[in-house]
Order: structure tokens, then C-alpha cells, then sequence
């Protein structure tokens, strides 16, 4: 099987096979999913490379200790362990071009990561890879895909961490399946081919042929909790537990799926059942939401990228979202506000 899957744009299918990987951005999705591919493999030559050039004191101790994976009470089925990562803080750096790239970037640096990429590989080293996108936001494999013009597919990732020191990431919680898909059908089996790597490492990953839906409905459970967490300086456990703030996440919830349905996706029962979607918020545990430590380090959110997206669907079908803009703008105001002019803002919030 290693002879088949080594060559060209093949990808192994699983983890005692050569695959060179690449992960760009070493947040806690991309730290995670790198940990899990590297200490699986069973092939020595096989590879896992994070590339991270903003973090730096991560990189460095990934670089020179490998990367370290903790759980916590939430996740304990995920094992421990020091995954034999390589660090590295460009694209230049590489000394092998990978098979397979993932893309785990926060949204917004998207199109500088597309114009990086094709600085770095030619049309034709491009052919080789496969591109696999694992970020917030909608519809963002279609326009990878359009870009660099080659294989890119696109992954739901249903778990959540974070990085706890240098060197370290924490798991939080774990809610299987991820999900995957090609940005267009004719790469379904690049999907599958992933999809049997990324089981085989136990990031247990179902194919499904039509990713978008389920992107979406990530973005919509992102959007409902994310920013009010952020905008009320609460924890997820917090949030949910707070009945006025808990009403306000419902109801974005229902808003949001409006826009789903008015796009066409159809999720049955249990999926769009909103005490299921509710459950899936609670789960989140006591921890601060990405968006909230983004405001905390003075960072741009992803705001644009998750209820935006829901405002510019909504726009598209003529379906209101009077939540969701209203949070997009709580959130662009902290964004542009000063340190003590976002405490003002949060005063009043509160």
C-alpha cells in the first residue's frame, strides 16, 4: 500500500504509510490535529511540520522538545502524550514539499496564506498537494479551491483546546465525528483518502459529499455562543448558565437556522433539534471562547467570518438576522475600542 500512496498526489490513506504534512498555524486546532497525525504515524520517513510564525515561543519549544498534548477532565479519552512535531516559522523553511497541507489559520489571514503559498509552490508542485482546510467560516474551500486551482477539502472539526504554555496544547473537549468534504466532487476520493488517515490516527472523521451544510452549521453554533462570551467576558459554562444570556443564544440559534433552510440545507431531526444544539453549547465547559481571548490579547476576531457570514446569507435570501448584525457590531465596536473605552463598553453590556 506505502508504494501506491507515496507517489504523485496520492495521499496514505493511513498512518503506516509516508505521508509529509504540513499544518500551517499552530493554534489549538492546528496543534491538535498535528500532535494526533505525528504520534500515530508508522513510517519512518512520514513527517508532521507545524508552521507558525506568530507564536513564536510555541514554535521554538515545539522546534526543540516536540509538541505536547494534555487533556483535561472533559477530554480523558485523549491521550496524552509528546507527539514528534517539527516546528518551523515559514513556508521557505520547508525542505520537502508536503502531500498533504492543512490550513488551520485563524480566517481573516486566509488570502495571505493563499498569496504565501503560491510564492512558495509553483503551479505544478501545487498538483501534489492536497489542501485541507480546517478554519471557522463558510465556503472558504471554494475559494482555496479557486485560487490555487488543485485538490482542497475541507473539514467540520468538532473539538476544541487550548494553548496552555509553549510547547503545549490542552484538548477541552472532543465531540465526534469531524466532518469532512471536497470543495468540489470530483476530489470526493482526496476526502475519503482523509478521511481513512485522520480514523486511522483516532481523529475519528466521517466523508460526508456535501460539506457545506455542515460547515455551516458549525458557523451557526459558533456564531449563537462565541460573541456573547466575548462581548460579556463570561465563559461557555457561564453564558449557558446565565437564563437571560442563555434566551439571547437560543434565539440566535433559531435565527440562524432561518438562513440554512432558506439556503436549502436540510439537517434532520436530530441535528437541527435546538435542545441537541443547546446541549452541544453546554458542553463547552468552563472555558473562554477563542473570540473572547482574541478581544483579551487586543486581536482581530473572526467575527466577519462566522456571524457575518450568517448576515451576508440572510442578505442573499431575504431572511432577517437582526441578532447576528447586532453582534457583528457589538464586536467590530470592541475591536476598534481602547482598553479602557472596551472596559466602558463591557460596563454597559453587563
Amino acid at each position: 500500500m506505502a508504494e501506491n500512496n507515496i507517489a504523485g498526489n496520492n495521499i496514505a490513506g493511513n498512518n503506516t504509510a509516508e505521508n509529509n504534512i504540513a499544518v500551517i498555524g499552530a493554534g489549538p486546532v492546528g496543534s491538535i490535529a498535528a500532535a494526533y497525525l505525528a504520534r500515530s504515524t508508522g513510517h519512518p520517513k512520514s513527517s508532521v511540520t507545524v508552521i507558525e510564525p506568530y507564536y513564536s515561543a510555541h514554535t521554538k519549544k515545539i522546534a526543540s522538545d516536540g509538541l505536547s498534548l494534555k487533556n483535561d477532565d472533559d477530554t480523558p479519552h485523549m491521550k496524552e502524550c509528546v507527539a514528534p512535531v517539527n516546528g518551523i516559522f515559514s513556508l521557505s523553511e520547508l525542505q520537502t514539499i508536503p502531500n498533504i497541507i492543512i490550513i488551520a489559520t485563524k480566517a481573516f489571514v486566509l488570502k495571505d496564506v493563499v498569496t504565501q503559498l503560491k510564492r512558495r509552490f509553483s503551479n505544478r508542485e501545487r498538483e501534489d498537494i492536497t489542501f485541507v482546510c480546517m478554519q471557522n467560516g463558510y465556503k472558504n474551500e471554494v475559494f482555496l479551491s479557486d485560487q490555487l486551482r488543485t485538490n482542497v477539502c475541507r473539514v467540520a472539526v468538532n473539538y476544541v483546546g487550548n494553548i496552555t504554555s509553549p510547547g503545549e496544547v490542552s484538548g477541552h473537549w472532543l465531540k465526534i465525528p469531524n466532518y469532512i468534504g471536497a470543495a468540489y466532487p470530483h476530489i470526493d476520493n482526496k476526502a475519503e483518502e482523509l478521511a481513512d488517515l485522520l480514523n486511522s490516527v483516532g481523529l475519528y472523521t466521517e466523508f460526508i459529499k456535501d460539506i457545506r451544510p455542515a460547515t455551516f452549521l458549525k458557523t451557526i453554533l459558533n456564531a449563537a455562543l462565541s460573541p456573547v462570551c466575548a462581548a460579556t467576558k463570561k465563559t461557555m459554562k457561564e453564558a449557558m448558565d446565565d437564563e437571560k444570556l442563555c434566551e439571547i443564544v437560543k434565539q440566535t440559534l433559531l435565527e440562524s437556522l432561518g438562513v440554512a433552510e432558506a439556503i436549502g440545507f436540510r439537517y434532520n431531526s436530530e441535528q437541527a433539534n435546538i435542545d441537541v444544539l443547546m446541549s452541544y453549547l453546554r458542553a463547552g465547559g468552563n472555558h473562554p471562547s477563542s473570540m473572547r481571548l482574541d478581544l483579551l490579547r487586543g486581536d482581530k476576531t473572526e467575527i466577519e467570518w462566522i456571524n457575518g457570514a450568517i448576515v451576508r446569507e440572510g442578505r442573499k435570501y431575504g431572511v432577517e438576522t437582526s441578532l447576528n448584525s447586532r453582534l457583528v457590531g457589538i464586536i467590530n465596536t470592541l475591536e476598534r475600542s481602547s482598553t479602557s473605552a472596551r472596559e466602558e463598553v463591557y460596563r454597559i453590556l453587563n
